[in-house]
């Protein structure tokens, strides 16, 4: 098997225990494999193909298509992009003049 297909297998695993038994154990087996993605070199954009892949497999079955198993989706996800996030540089506050993401953010002025 190769990385990804490593992935899209424990990503399944771990979205139909989450979907079973909500807790905070099987998130942070989510955000265990976000880590093991980021180390493998594992690209943002083919995690999310993976979430989508594999709820795509849920609308096939009656394990989907109800608005709460799309939010239990949406929160493993988030938490699976989390160690991604932690290795971005701190983008600065509005306050301090710092380059933000889209650009540099101006200082506040007094008063406002």
């Amino acid at each position: 098997m190769t990385v990804l297909e490593d992935l899209v297998r424990d990503y399944r695993t771990i979205l139909l225990r989450y979907l079973s038994r909500r807790d905070e154990t099987v998130l942070a087996e989510g955000y265990g494999l976000g880590r093991r993605a980021l180390a493998g070199g594992v690209s943002v954009i083919d995690l999310v193909h993976i979430h989508h892949r594999v709820v795509a497999e849920l609308a096939e079955t009656d394990l989907a298509g109800t608005s709460d198993t799309t939010l239990a989706a949406s929160e493993l996800l988030v938490e699976t992009l989390a160690s991604y996030e932690m290795t971005r540089p701190p983008v600065g506050s509005a306050g301090d003049g710092v380059a933000g993401p889209v650009g540099p953010v101006p200082p506040r002025e007094a008063g406002r």
